[in-house]
């Protein structure tokens, strides 16, 4: 029997909320997405820290920028749950793998084929 969830979550603090009008096409708590690096390097300069996401295995027009520890793109000091980001929490997707033994119960399985 084999146990799997969605990847996780974690609590965000916000650090600046970017005021950039319509030109992000996709507005997250940890990531904004451009179309131009014009438009991404624009917000960069307000937010040195964050992370400039290379396009690999992206479209060329889908520029994002990334929110790095537990920053988010929120007015200082607010908080949120975040889900999808770059942190370990959030990409982790759990496994639990158990195996039934003839007349026995339930014991973890081996999941080294995964």
């Amino acid at each position: 029997m084999y146990l799997t969830s969605d990847h996780g979550n974690l609590e965000a603090y916000g650090y600046g909320l970017p005021a950039e009008g319509a030109v992000a096409d996709h507005r997250g708590y940890r990531a904004r997405v451009y179309s131009t690096e014009v438009l991404r390097k624009r917000v960069k300069e307000k937010f040195p820290d964050a992370i400039e996401w290379a396009s690999i295995g992206l479209p060329d027009d889908y520029l994002a920028l990334i929110a790095v520890d537990r920053q988010a793109f929120l007015r200082k000091g607010e908080k949120a749950v975040c889900h999808g980001g770059i942190s370990l929490e959030e990409v982790i997707v759990p496994l639990f793998a158990w195996s039934e033994l003839k007349g026995g119960p339930y014991e973890p399985a081996d999941a080294s084929g995964f």
